[in-house]
């Protein structure tokens, strides 16, 4: 049981070094930025597009989606 609470303890204060490498980088993203889809839709990063409205005859309700058009990929 001591080796457990030793062993808890020595992983603990190697996350907390660990912690204090990592930076908080400060970046203006998108603030002000409008993009162009290529098709002709100019969209802000920020906002989403007009709402798509179809009614949906399974639930008897109308469904509003909001598209958000920020696409988040891996480039590397």
């Amino acid at each position: 049981m001591l080796l457990c609470i030793f062993a808890s303890l020595f992983r603990f204060k190697t996350l907390n070094l660990n912690n204090e490498s990592y930076k908080v980088v400060k970046d203006e993203f998108l603030s002000n930025r409008t993009f162009e889809d290529g098709q002709g839709v100019t969209f802000h990063a920020l906002d989403p597009l007009d709402p798509t409205k179809v009614y949906d005859p399974y639930e008897d309700r109308e469904v509003v989606t909001y598209v958000l058009p920020l696409n988040i990929s891996n480039y590397s």
